[in-house]
């Protein structure tokens, strides 16, 4: 993806998620098989200065929000897309920027997300973005979302 499109994704992130711009999120990359974001630390600091838990939550809904929101736009599927439940794992602590990415899930699993879409002009889908510091995985997010089409 060209650094145009990301920088397309960021303004629509910060336009439409206004906390995306005060966290310092950045996308890194994103093709139909997975999104990538940055956050700095500086903005994101908790009283322990490791990375505020809130934080890494909001990043990982936004990973899988993301992954989602963009691929039903490249299908020109419009919807309203909203977290239904969220959960997350937090593995180590983050001391430095941080990075989420959310990949896909397997095929059946999305076809049969994309049939419902489509056919019921409703569906769900749960999805894992991964935390990571350092080259490691330091959390990891469980989210359910829901799509609604516009049409």
């Amino acid at each position: 993806m060209t650094e145009s499109n990301l920088e397309k994704i960021e303004e629509y992130l910060h336009e439409q998620i206004p906390a995306t711009r005060y966290m310092g999120i950045r996308a890194i990359s994103r093709n139909a098989e997975e999104i990538r974001f940055s956050a700095p630390l500086k903005p994101n600091l908790n009283h322990r200065q490791t990375a505020f838990g809130g934080s890494i939550a909001t990043i990982g809904i936004l990973a899988g929000w993301a992954f989602i929101h963009f691929n039903l736009q490249d299908l020109e599927l419009s919807s309203r897309l909203v977290i239904k439940k969220s959960t997350i794992d937090f593995l180590e602590p983050i001391t430095g920027d941080f990075e989420a990415s959310c990949k896909a899930p397997d095929p059946e699993k999305w076809g049969i997300f994309l049939k419902n879409l489509k056919q019921y002009k409703m569906a769900r889908i749960d999805l894992v973005s991964e935390l990571h510091f350092l080259e490691k995985v330091a959390g990891r997010h469980h989210g359910i979302y829901v799509a609604r089409l516009d049409r």
